[in-house]
């Protein structure tokens, strides 16, 4: 039975495409036209991620602009992840971040009363050891925790880890590797709120 979700936060409750959308528009002229279906074609999805992510000298300009904490949730986020905590799941947010505190600041305004806790693991680092230490400091039975991500490293960290591990489909995005292809799938949070009754 599960009891427990672990929540990665862009990309599963936020529409990080968009946000970059917003980002390039407003920061460079030669982007001031682009267009959500234009991502894949300026910026190759990484075979290594599987989603969407900005070239590091825009990451860069990106993390340091007020653009960082504009983050657009997904239209059925919030009502299912009330929902699910109406169920009486323990849920966990778990992010990458170079700016813990900034970010922190921007969740914990968006996300009153909703998370058991928000936790933060080095960026561009397996995020298999957090998810190891979120278990042990909250005592989660790993056969009770679901493990949701975008991206297939952190699906394989996930794995890693013994989480069952379920991939939230960005809407521009590879298809799951043959190594992967196991990995249940969901397009949205409302998805997922009717894969978890199954579960």
């Amino acid at each position: 039975m599960i009891k427990n979700i672990i929540f990665d936060i862009d990309g599963v409750l936020v529409d990080s495409n968009l946000t970059y959308i917003e980002f390039l528009r407003h920061t460079y002229d030669k982007y001031k036209d682009i267009r959500y279906n234009d991502l894949p074609f300026l910026f190759p999805i990484s075979t290594d991620d599987g989603a969407i992510k900005l070239p590091s000298d825009l990451s860069v300009d990106f993390k340091k602009s007020d653009w960082y904490s504009y983050r657009p949730l997904f239209p059925d986020t919030m009502k299912v992840l009330k929902k699910l905590k109406e169920c009486g799941y323990r849920m966990f947010a778990l992010s990458a971040a170079r700016n813990p505190e900034k970010k922190l600041e921007w969740a914990t305004k968006i996300f009153i009363n909703i998370f058991d806790s928000f936790e933060f693991s080095p960026a561009n680092q397996s995020k298999e050891c957090t998810l190891l230490e979120i278990l042990k400091k909250y005592s989660l039975n790993k056969e009770e925790t679901v493990f949701v991500d975008d991206r297939f490293q952190n699906i394989r960290a996930g794995l890693s880890a013994g989480l069952l591990t379920i991939r939230m489909k960005p809407k521009i995005s590879l298809i799951l590797p043959a190594a992967l292809s196991h990995v249940k799938q969901v397009n949205s949070m409302t998805e997922l709120a009717e894969l978890l009754k199954k579960l």
